[in-house]
This record gives structure tokens, C-alpha cells and sequence, in this order.
């Protein structure tokens, strides 16, 4: 006994008659899906802080005077500085935002006021910043080796 089966063929592949078209959508969406994973995998594992410059902040000193400075630095090292770039760093025994000095490659505390003094004339220098060894001790600090 022969059995035969009655398949209808459309007489165009025009939009929608294609048989194979629902899977080629879903292979095309999961191969889609798939690349967009990867890209923001990739994107991921790379990205890293952003620097910032001059970014305004405000801040209070002990006895309520408010300091209008910036913020400048990357995710190892950032510091607050004046509009003329004079370093601020804060006291740690008096909580006082003072104008910061280099000492042996570092930036440690002045006893100079943030606010209250002329930092050029006082004999005061604008941007300075730590050594490199310093900057490197924070960085491996921050982000050990793999």
C-alpha cells in the first residue's frame, strides 16, 4: 500500500512563505545576543576609571568655612587643589584643609591654612605632585598584581 503525503509548495519565496524562516530569525537573534555578550564582556574587563580634572567641590573646615577647590586625579591618586594649583590636603590632628608640601617624594600637611593664606607668599609651590615611586607604592597598594 503506497501512502502518498500532499505537500503544499508555495509557487514564490516571497516574505513569509520561506519554511525555514522562523529558524533563521532565531539563529540570527541568538548569534545577535551572543556577539553583544561578548563585546560588553570585553568592554568590561578593560574599563578602567576615568581621570578627572578640575572637578568643583566644596569643602567645610572645622571651624564652618566652606572652600570652594577642585578635584583632580585618577582611581590611584587624586587631590583637591586651589583654582591657582596649590595642592590641599587635610590635617589628620587638626581636621584643618591645609596648603600640602613635598617632603621625600610625598605630599604630607603644611601648617598653612587652606583659605587663610596667600600660598605664593609664604613661599608655597602650585601642582606639585608625589614622586614616581610614591605613585607607583599606591597604585600596587590599590591594585595588586594578578
Amino acid at each position: 500500500m503506497l501512502i502518498h503525503a500532499h505537500f503544499r509548495v508555495p509557487a514564490t519565496f516571497g516574505p513569509g512563505s520561506h519554511p525555514l524562516k522562523p529558524m533563521v530569525r532565531l539563529l540570527l537573534g541568538t548569534l545577535l545576543s551572543l556577539v553583544t555578550f561578548v563585546i560588553a564582556l570585553a568592554l568590561a574587563l578593560s574599563v578602567s576609571a576615568a581621570p578627572l580634572e578640575d572637578v568643583p567641590q566644596t569643602i567645610v573646615q572645622p571651624d564652618g568655612e566652606e572652600l570652594h577647590v577642585f578635584a583632580t586625579g585618577d582611581e590611584f591618586y587624586h587631590w583637591l587643589h586651589d583654582q591657582n594649583g596649590y595642592v590641599i590636603v587635610q590635617n589628620a590632628e587638626t581636621g584643618f584643609f591645609v596648603y600640602a608640601i613635598e617632603k621625600a617624594g610625598d605630599i604630607v600637611p603644611s601648617q598653612y591654612v587652606a583659605g587663610k593664606v596667600d600660598p605664593g607668599q609664604v613661599g608655597l609651590k602650585p601642582n606639585i605632585r608625589p614622586s614616581p615611586e610614591v605613585y607607583q607604592q599606591r597604585r600596587s597598594a590599590l591594585r595588586p598584581a594578578a
